[in-house]
C-alpha cells in the first residue's frame, strides 16, 4: 500500500464520527530517534493535501513537549507518522 493510500485510510478511520466545535483539526507527529524512514515526508504531504481537500486543518510537529492537555484539546485526532 502506498504511503498516500495508507495516510488516507488512517485519516478516515481516525475522523469517523468526529464532530468538534469549529474547524476539525488533526495533529501529525513525526519525531523519530535514530533511523528516519523515507516515507515520513511524503506521508506528511499526503495528510496535508487530504486535509485541504476535506476542509480539515492539519498541523505537524516533531516537538514531543507539545503533548500537553492544553495543546491537544484542540485536535480531533493525532496521527503518528513513523
Amino acid at each position: 500500500m502506498s504511503p498516500s493510500r495508507l495516510a488516507a485510510l488512517l485519516l478516515g478511520v481516525l475522523l469517523f464520527g468526529c464532530t468538534p466545535a469549529g474547524p476539525t483539526r488533526v495533529l501529525v507527529f513525526s519525531k523519530t530517534a535514530g533511523y528516519r524512514h523515507e516515507s515520513i515526508g511524503p506521508a506528511k504531504v499526503a495528510l496535508a493535501a487530504l486535509g485541504k481537500t476535506n476542509g480539515l486543518v492539519v498541523d505537524t510537529t516533531e516537538n514531543s513537549a507539545y503533548f500537553q492537555d492544553d495543546s491537544l484539546k484542540h485536535y480531533a485526532a493525532v496521527v503518528f507518522v513513523s
